[in-house]
């Protein structure tokens, strides 16, 4: 987690909505805390509250905490942005093979397309852990 250069005002990303984030105190950068916002009634914590205002003066913001679900899906975009990547190596080669002159350019140009295109096919297969696809 990366500390923000801009003070902080309080307030965590996305304000509007209920969930945990972390904090770290000012004093101890590097030791970063679970810290409920309540967007109901605009305030750090479930039981003893904290304003906005107050948790500024003591704390530095890091970024919300994820939920499985979130993670799940940033992971599942992250492959799917890779296997974009390899199909778009897969075109470049498709390409070139149509525009080679003689036909050991054709198959190696062929070869490195397929090979593209089954990276893009283990990329889309690729699981979590405990062995879910995500």
């Amino acid at each position: 987690m990366t500390q923000k250069t801009k003070p902080w005002n309080g307030l965590p990303d996305q304000p509007e909505h209920s969930g945990y984030h972390w904090l770290a105190l000012k004093k101890e950068p590097v030791v970063w805390e679970l810290h409920f916002w309540d967007q109901k009634f605009e305030v750090w914590g479930k039981h003893s509250c904290s304003l906005p205002q107050s948790k500024a003066k003591k704390y530095i913001y890091g970024e919300p905490a994820r939920d499985p679900s979130e993670l799940a899906q940033m992971r599942q975009d992250e492959r799917e942005r890779a296997a974009k990547v390899a199909q778009a190596i897969s075109c470049h080669y498709y390409a070139l093979s149509d525009a080679a002159e003689d036909d050991a350019d054709v198959i190696a140009f062929e070869e490195r397309m397929f090979a593209a295109d089954e990276c893009a096919v283990a990329i889309r297969a690729l699981t979590d852990d405990e062995g879910k696809k995500s």
